[in-house]
């Protein structure tokens, strides 16, 4: 028999089923069966996006499959366990790993595997390899290596570089000026430069200084060659900022490398003041990746922040000489690997999941790219590139779930997913998958048999996760009837309290929790149920069968 309720209200819930027999019944103790559900509330998801693109497309479908979403940057995340507790899932937007304090990413870690919740990472520009996932302790958190050793692989890259040469570059007076700085690191990034690249630089001051237009790097001679001129290089005049990021950008677009970026070094002090946000779109519109390097003590940084983070690249501070090699060659490292791969594909489904649950991979709609990973041990791929790479991964991470998915929600790598049909299933089903199952949040309840007896065993969880010790708990029992059964367990194990209980009646059985904590109660109401015995279940001896067998192949039943 199957029968399919209406949705119940959250609480706790006795469901019973009973057989009404039309004729004798010999045995009318096993007509009865109980079991017991508790409804949670409806889901609460915190979205952390790196850039407000996606997140609300994204709130909106999910609040449409009965969540409760809130939306954040990723500083708004806390670095304290407690203070996430009100969320069960979390999902991050193409959000850098640099936008995550070691805290903040080791409070999402125990959000996961001590808590039991749910984690969805998403991809794009600034995310996994490109956004400096490796050997951190989100990576450890996910079901993929972000950085494969083994499967690295190098893209000829093209390289425009901005320098500020404006007279407010000459300071400070008596030491390293900004002007040496950057001169420093444009150097140090084009020395990165191999064989097969291709280099642009441009100065600006009152006008635009092309030091020299876009060229193949066909020795380490021509990148010593771009680098000499640059250390020609002296500061004078205004900043007159756009028309340089502008003539680059459109010299770095004749480029048809695999991998274009800029990079920006400035002190950040336009004379003439533009629309930075829009010149940010014109550049990711061409699939190009700007970063930036705020040149010295007294630098704009908001401005070079704002550029490199709308720009789809990285932005770093160099205060002291002594930064600029460090943050240059982190940017040349990102700049020349290839951790991305582009070009339109569909995904193919080499798992089941209930992620795909009623969707077709075979018409769902394609991908422009995807993040290059690889899969970890225990972990999953559900939908692969043609490469064989995981384009969707999940994986169970301590007591609760991992989803990966290494495609992005933009229109960058996903524009026919925005709109498409199953977008709002897809990530709804994404998101649940990786709930925990309806259940105490403070209780887990477990039952033993043991002969006529059944054993209570209830685990006490703290905010943090953490097993709570030497506190009474308290329980009341109540089945189908009226009457209720006080109950005090003692303390067994580690965060355990156990109870014996006899000869329980077949039922459906409630258990309401008491447990005094830090000066206040925490209460829940768990469930479970007690079957008939096993003697009455009525199944019948195979003599019928036996009979039927011995008759058709004329043989005979011999005695036991």
């Amino acid at each position: 028999f199957r029968l399919v309720l209406k949705p119940l209200p959250p609480g706790y819930h006795a469901i019973t089923a009973e057989i009404v027999p039309t004729g004798g019944d010999a045995i009318a103790e096993n007509n009865l069966l109980g079991a017991t559900t508790v409804v949670r509330d409806k889901p609460r998801v915190l979205i952390l996006e790196g850039q407000r693109t996606e997140g609300d497309r994204l709130r909106r479908a999910l609040e449409a499959g009965n969540s409760v979403v809130t939306v954040r940057e990723p500083s708004a995340l806390p670095e304290r366990l407690s203070e996430l507790t009100p969320y069960d899932a979390i999902v991050l937007i193409d959000v850098p790993a640099s936008a995550l304090s070691f805290g903040r990413q080791k409070a999402l870690q125990e959000f996961v595997r001590t808590l039991g919740r749910g984690l969805v990472v998403t991809g794009g520009i600034n995310s996994f390899g490109r956004g400096g996932y490796g050997g951190t302790t989100l990576e450890e958190t996910l079901p993929v290596r972000v950085r494969p050793r083994e499967e690295i692989r190098r893209l000829p890259a093209a390289l425009l570089i901005i320098i500020d040469t404006s007279y407010s570059m000459d300071f400070p007076k008596g030491g390293p000026t900004r002007m040496e700085m950057a001169k420093t690191a444009a150097s140090a990034a084009v020395r990165t430069l191999v064989p097969g690249d291709e280099v642009a630089v441009v100065a600006f001051s009152d006008s635009n200084n092309w030091i020299t237009r876009l060229r193949t790097i066909k020795t380490g001679q021509d990148a010593d060659q771009v680098a000499e001129q640059i250390s020609r290089l002296t500061a004078d005049g205004l900043t007159q900022m756009y028309p340089a990021l502008r003539e680059g950008l459109a010299e770095l677009n004749t480029s048809r490398a695999g991998t274009k970026h800029i990079l920006f070094l400035s002190d950040g002090a336009p004379s003439t003041p533009f629309n930075d946000r829009d010149y940010a779109a014109q550049v990711r519109a061409g699939g190009v990746a700007l970063s930036s390097i705020a040149i010295g003590d007294g630098a704009d940084t908001a401005l070079m922040e704002r550029l490199a983070k709308n720009g789809g690249g990285r932005y770093a501070y160099a205060a002291k000489p002594e930064d600029i090699p460090l943050v240059t060659l982190e940017e040349a490292e990102r700049i020349s690997t290839k951790t991305m791969a582009s070009g339109s594909f569909r995904a193919v489904q080499v798992a089941p999941s209930p992620i795909m649950r009623g969707l077709d991979p075979a018409v769902l709609p394609p991908l422009s790219g995807y993040q290059i990973t690889a899969l970890k041990p225990d972990a999953q791929t559900i939908l692969a590139s043609g490469e064989n790479e995981p384009v969707l991964a999940q994986w169970q991470y301590g007591l609760g779930r991992t989803v990966v998915w290494s495609s992005d929600l933009s229109q960058n790598l996903a524009p026919a997913w925005r709109d498409a049909e199953a977008y709002g299933p897809f990530w709804n089903q994404a998101v649940r998958w990786t709930l925990a199952e309806s259940g105490s949040r403070q209780f887990r309840l477990q039952t033993t048999p043991a002969g006529r007896d059944l054993i209570l065993a209830v685990d006490a969880f703290g905010d943090d996760g953490a097993p709570v010790n030497l506190a009474q708990l308290r329980a009341t029992l109540r089945g189908s009837g009226a009457e209720a059964t006080a109950l005090i367990l003692p303390q067994s194990a580690p965060g355990r309290y156990e109870v014996r209980l006899a000869d329980l009646a077949p039922d459906a059985y409630r258990l309401e929790l008491q447990q005094a904590r830090g000066g206040g109660t925490v209460t829940d109401v768990l469930g479970f149920s007690v079957p008939y015995p096993g003697e009455l279940r009525g199944e019948r001896s195979g003599d019928a069968t036996l009979a039927t067998l011995t008759e058709r192949t004329s043989g005979s039943i011999l005695g036991a």
